[in-house]
């Protein structure tokens, strides 16, 4: 039954799969793998708040590695803000990896607690190790060949599980389009679900190849890649849900790169750059990467220039009161940390008449972000919950609103591009690791640096003074508004220029038989410094 279980969570079944673990339960109720089983299913068919109990009963029988159970359950309890005991299971967790007690622990998990980059990187290899356990190069793949094809194009292919609905889908589509077709062959590569939308189409459309590998097993899927000649191979998930990292690990490109997918390192040896830039990766950061850090000149992240901006809406239809400064964050609920609450609560406090918007979530998590509001003494009608709502009706209410608060240590990736886009002013916190810089790495890109803060005290007196401020809002979001026709961080051409040109000099590298080393790219020209 717990084998059975596996293969139907595996195939997406998860109706079935969770009562393939509820039988094996029900015969042997002391088998640890059920639980923590059980709590996986659970927690993938959007069930978190039973997905908890599964996970603590795994716990407590006890697991050869506690590790990746102990992970999955901070995150459920961070998605739900079950904020006590959530303390001292993420010090768990950090000791955990401190001690390399655990290879289990998923990065990503990992990086909302605020490790710091180097035990992040010590979280990611080991995780990369045990899941590419066994993964050796498939017949052919081990060809380090160092020429191009005949034609002279870098062939490169993007490799994902996201190439429908999604965020990476949504910043990466123009990009795609916008590539240089005399200079390089762009390969879609998905292992993902095709929903059959209009993103799905529009990617598809973009690429000059576009693979579906959804249905081949690892190796199946390497040799493809391999067999149609993909000089540098980018991978767009990195220790994200669903990625398949076993592809990367059999080594189907000469050349492997990792980029926006995870903002960290990878920490596997068969990836040779993490593709940055000078805010969210310095150089100086070097030690904190398994990977060769690539600086792109002003900005890591692509954007989309066709996103449709929706109509304003009434503030009533939103649920906002008709006057007062209204403070935004929509980012998910797991980023909200109790520290960065307690801020948010005092602007309330400090700022009469204002309220807090944010993503609606599970409704467990609106009622406990209530109840932490009531209990600091802050009326919790001054919460505001937006509904999930598409893209351009989305982007069309953030003009309702005046200040976007960041979250840390895990900030503001498309959110971020999203209010930007939208012209709503963002107010960020630069942390430690790449997952606390980006909203930092996209104001700058912006022309709004100033709005980027060094300190959590600094965060709560710039937010204050703004929200006491109506001109200087007004102005920000002016210059935005101004600049979304000319700044870089909405330059696809430029962009998509200066990524060919760190992809030619990643395969200049490798085919002068150098080992990977990095590299910035010098913006608007020719070739890589």
């Amino acid at each position: 039954r717990l084998n059975l279980g596996a293969v139907l969570r595996d195939g997406g079944r998860l109706r079935e799969a969770t009562a393939a673990f509820r039988a094996a339960i029900a015969l042997a109720p002391g088998v640890a793998e059920a639980h923590a089983n059980l709590g996986l299913a659970l927690k993938e068919a959007g069930d978190a708040p039973h997905s908890i109990p599964a996970f603590e009963r795994a716990l407590a029988l006890g697991l050869p590695d506690a590790g990746g159970v102990l992970a999955q359950l901070v995150q459920q309890m961070r998605h739900l803000a079950r904020w006590e005991g959530l303390a001292e299971r993420s010090a768990a967790l950090r000791d955990l990896v401190r001690r390399d007690a655990s290879h289990q622990v998923q990065p990503w998990i990992f990086l909302g607690g605020g490790a710091g980059p180097a035990q992040e990187r010590a979280c990611a290899e080991r995780y990369s190790a045990w899941r590419t356990r066994g993964v050796a190069g498939a017949p052919g793949l081990q060809d380090r060949r160092r020429t191009l094809a005949k034609d002279g194009r870098l062939r490169v292919g993007y490799l994902s599980a996201d190439y429908h609905e999604h965020a990476t889908a949504v910043l990466i589509a123009e990009l795609i389009e916008r590539h240089d077709r005399g200079r390089v062959h762009v390969t879609g590569v998905s292992y993902g679900p095709d929903d059959g939308g209009p993103m799905r189409r529009r990617l598809a459309a973009g690429f000059d190849r576009f693979v579906d590998v959804a249905a081949c097993s690892h190796a199946e899927a390497a040799r493809r890649i391999a067999a149609d000649g993909i000089d540098v191979l980018v991978d767009l998930k990195g220790h994200t849900q669903g990625a398949r990292l076993e592809i990367m690990g059999l080594r189907p490109a000469p050349v492997q790169a990792q980029w926006l997918g995870y903002p960290g390192s990878m920490g596997a040896p068969f990836i040779d750059y993490v593709i940055a830039d000078p805010v969210v990766a310095p150089f100086d950061h070097q030690p904190h990467y398994s990977e060769r850090i690539v600086h792109l000149p002003r900005v890591y992240q692509p954007n989309d220039r066709h996103r449709a901006i929706g109509d304003r809406p009434s503030r009533a239809a939103c649920g906002l009161p008709a006057d007062g400064f209204v403070f935004a964050c929509f980012n998910t609920a797991y980023k909200i940390t109790p520290d960065l609450f307690a801020v948010w609560m005092r602007l309330l406090e400090g700022v009469p008449g204002s309220v807090l918007w944010l993503l609606e979530s599970h409704p467990e998590a609106v009622a406990n972000l209530r109840r932490e509001a009531a209990a600091r003494d802050v009326d919790s009608a001054r919460l505001v919950f937006a509904p999930k709502a598409p893209l351009p009706e989305h982007l069309g209410r953030h003009a309702l609103a005046d200040l976007f608060l960041d979250t840390t240590p895990v900030g503001a990736h498309t959110t971020a591009s999203d209010a930007l886009w939208a012209g709503l002013p963002l107010l960020t916190l630069r942390g430690e690791g790449f997952a606390a810089r980006v909203a930092a790495s996209l104001l700058d890109a912006a022309g709004l640096p100033e709005l980027v803060c060094g300190s959590l005290t600094e965060y709560e007196a710039a937010a204050l003074r703004l929200a006491r401020s109506a001109d200087e809002v007004a102005a920000l979001k002016g210059r935005l508004a101004a600049g979304r026709a000319s700044s870089p961080l909405f330059d696809t051409d430029r962009f998509a220029r200066a990524l060919e040109r760190a992809f030619a000099m990643m395969w200049a590298i490798h085919a002068s038989g150098q080992p990977p080393r990095g590299f910035a790219v010098a913006d608007e020209l020719d070739s890589a410094t």
